[in-house]
């Protein structure tokens, strides 16, 4: 027989259409769960094929989830969807099965973690790069994932003389992932444009104290961390030079962020959405 079931939940616009149809046959409320939206991923120049799918989404639904305040706002600015349909449900995370190693006792290693893409910023990581190796040549970057920006990353990188220092490891599983978290003295995320920001709360998890742009909205709930404008990398460049250097600067960052994330399960996440749920459920 049929199945059975109180809500339709649709994440990100791929699934708007099915979730719409599924909705409207079945006479059930409709979310749409929002990880990020085409500015996000596109800036000034979104696809109008996918603004347009987006726009019929949100105006359908009786709720839109954001994963941060930062992307709720975008939304009602972009796109004119009512506060009123608006929820934010952050993003949770896993703990590691074992406590992470000292914070103090760390390579001089930051990590980049995620797609290499417009919206990561990649091209801010090495402007700063470059001006930390020129201060302190010991210094590693370690660029771990795949993306359409990964070729002219590595041929950017290798013109300005920094192959020496930047190490582009392509995609990696968890376990790779873990393992240089293990040794890293800092996460770097300069995102343009970030709903939330997993990796950086993952970091934090961790034991890695984190650099993110103010312009991430794992800010809001990740608040012992150092941040920039991305465009900043003269300052970029200064806070992954003291993370390096000051390992009392890492554990109090650390310590704190520790305590953020174990607040932040993906079981708290659930309670938050299953309330929202039973706004629109009789």
């Amino acid at each position: 027989g049929a199945e059975r079931f109180d809500v339709v939940h649709a994440h990100d616009w791929m699934t708007f259409p099915a979730g719409l149809r599924a909705a409207e046959r079945s006479g059930r409320p409709l979310f749409l769960h929002v990880h990020s939206c085409e500015h996000d991923r596109a800036g000034d120049r979104p696809d109008p094929r996918i603004r347009r799918v987006e726009r019929l989404g949100f105006a359908a639904a009786d709720r839109v989830v954001c994963v941060s305040r930062h992307l709720a706002g975008r939304l009602e600015r972009l796109y004119g969807v009512d506060p009123a349909r608006l929820r934010v449900v952050h993003n949770g995370v896993e703990l590691p099965p074992r406590p992470p190693a000292p914070a103090g006792e760390r390579e001089p290693l930051v990590l980049f973690l995620g797609r290499l893409t417009w919206q990561k910023g990649v091209d801010f990581l090495l402007a700063a790069a470059r001006r930390v190796v020129g201060h302190d040549p010991r210094v590693r970057f370690v660029v771990c994932g795949d993306g359409d920006l990964l070729p002219a990353t590595v041929e950017r990188t290798a013109r300005m003389r920094l192959a020496r220092n930047v190490r582009f490891t392509g995609f990696l599983d968890r376990a790779g992932v873990d393992a240089l978290l293990a040794r890293a003295a800092a996460v770097v995320m300069p995102s343009i444009s970030e709903p939330f920001g997993l990796v950086a709360l993952e970091a934090a998890a961790a034991g890695v104290p984190v650099v993110v742009s103010h312009q991430s909205g794992v800010g809001e709930v990740l608040r012992h961390g150092l941040r920039v404008d991305f465009w900043r990398t003269d300052d970029l460049a200064e806070k992954i030079l003291a993370l390096v250097r000051r390992p009392a600067l890492r554990e109090a960052l650390t310590e704190g962020a520790a305590d953020e994330a174990r607040r932040l399960s993906w079981e708290r996440s659930g309670l938050v959405l299953l309330g929202a749920y039973r706004e629109v459920l009789p």
